[in-house]
């Protein structure tokens, strides 16, 4: 049996107590014994309580499509949610004007910002990608994630004259976006 405090993120993996949290909601711990621990869930103001064998502590990130209080969502900047009719992405700890510890109100975990261990953000039909081409992934022929494109290193011939006579060689250079970022170009050496 787990010793929970308060504090504690947990989910309820059962109802044994009869209790009025729902298996599968997550919450906070705001009170806590040896059997028992009282679980805040999303919008309910006071909490109930539920069998400590009927919680499992959370540790890591709340999934995606979450729905709950910003503030029990661990996120961090770069994580999109969705309010009643609008998308946030999180900046300096605030979702759009309010501080995620004192943002009322259900939200949608949407994405995690997007990081070496996930690359992908799911596209959303309000949610807009501008500033820079994508890698789209579908699913049944309908977009349901993007990401940043990779830089790609390309080979090309570039020529050079010298002496009237033209000679082409072989160089690199970095793509953005099918972009050549030309400040890259790299002749490479003949032998």
């Amino acid at each position: 049996m787990t010793n929970f405090k308060v504090g504690d993120k947990v989910k309820i993996i059962g109802n044994s107590a009869c209790s009025c949290n729902n298996v599968g909601d997550i919450g906070i711990i705001t009170d806590t014994s040896e059997v028992l621990s009282k679980v805040k869930v999303a919008l309910d103001l006071k909490g109930n309580w539920s069998c400590n064998v009927d919680l499992e502590l959370i540790t890591d990130d709340v999934p995606i499509g979450y729905r709950g209080l910003p503030k029990n969502m661990n996120l961090k900047t770069g994580d999109v949610v969705k309010g009643i009719e609008k998308y946030y992405t999180i900046k300096n700890e605030s979702v759009g004007d309010f501080s995620i510890e004192n943002c009322g109100g259900a939200y949608t975990l949407v994405s995690r910002a997007i990081t070496d261990d996930n690359p992908w953000t799911l596209l959303t039909d309000k949610y807009t990608v501008s500033g820079y081409t994508n890698d789209i992934a579908y699913f049944d022929g309908v977009g349901v994630a993007y990401r940043k494109k990779a830089p790609v290193v390309r080979t090309i011939e570039v020529f050079i004259h010298t002496e009237g006579v033209r000679i082409g060689v072989k160089a690199t250079v970095v793509t953005k976006d099918d972009v050549i970022d030309w400040s890259t170009l790299k002749v490479k050496e003949n032998k």
